[in-house]
């Protein structure tokens, strides 16, 4: 590869290769919102009523202060995962 020759064609460089990284981000946290979102899918089709679910997750998560963390909050996260999978992949859960 041949050196740059001007501070123009540094920055052209740097921004490219910031791009670059950039894309590499997004499909990194694609990948993982998928991944989750496929999780979320697998557990929501499985035994466990929504109620139950919550309350296992009510359960299992850090609480502030040494208060739980309240139900309404929970069903706010997963909405919002839900919302980020299909803002993010473009692909149905389940399809490769």
């Amino acid at each position: 590869m041949a050196k740059p020759r001007s501070i123009t064609a540094i920055k052209d460089a740097a921004r490219t290769a910031q791009a670059a990284g950039a894309v590499a981000v997004v499909n990194t946290i694609a990948d993982e919102l998928e991944s989750i979102a496929a999780g979320m899918h697998a557990l929501r089709c499985g035994r466990l009523n929504d109620r139950a679910l919550l309350l296992l997750i009510q359960d299992a998560a850090p609480g502030v202060k040494g208060k739980k963390v309240s139900v309404a909050y929970i069903k706010a996260v997963l909405q919002g995962l839900n919302e980020l999978r299909v803002a993010f992949v473009k692909k149905p859960i389940g399809v490769s």
